[in-house]
């Protein structure tokens, strides 16, 4: 809410607004599609099985902890988040450009792409999956 004061010499008017702050498009964009959590989703791949048929080349929101961030010469950067086991690359908006300059290691950002699912099982029997992104977009 914005509260505008205008003085007259005869007295005070006051004015109210409410006025929205400057939002991100694409946040609005994407709030309608499903959100996972980088660190939960290999458990969510494996406690669902139907999650390839819901979301193979869906897109999608992940957020997670930035474990390793390249940046590529043609404007891209490739961040992987932990535990994911392939980076996401994607393109990057001017004014996110102090993940370049500020990375800590103990940042965490948000990707929207197309989700490819992988499951396999090791030699040992074990059971993994993974979820990557194709064509990501970084949105913050």
């Amino acid at each position: 809410m914005k509260t505008i004061f205008i003085f007259f010499l005869s007295g005070l008017i006051l004015i109210s607004c409410e006025s929205e702050p400057d939002r991100d498009p694409i946040l609005d964009k994407v709030a309608n599609l499903p959100h996972f959590n980088a660190e939960s989703i290999p458990q969510q791949i494996l406690d669902d099985p139907l999650f390839e048929k819901k979301y193979q080349n869906q897109l999608v929101v992940v957020k997670g902890k930035i474990h390793r961030i390249d940046y590529k010469k043609d404007g891209t950067l490739a961040v992987q988040f932990y535990p994911m086991a392939t980076p996401i690359h994607c393109d990057m908006k001017n004014e996110q450009k102090y993940y370049r300059k500020d990375y800590n290691g103990e940042m965490t950002a948000t990707v929207v792409g197309k989700a490819e699912v992988f499951r396999y099982t090791t030699e040992r029997g074990e059971k993994l999956a993974f979820l990557t992104l194709r064509q990501g977009v970084f949105v913050r």
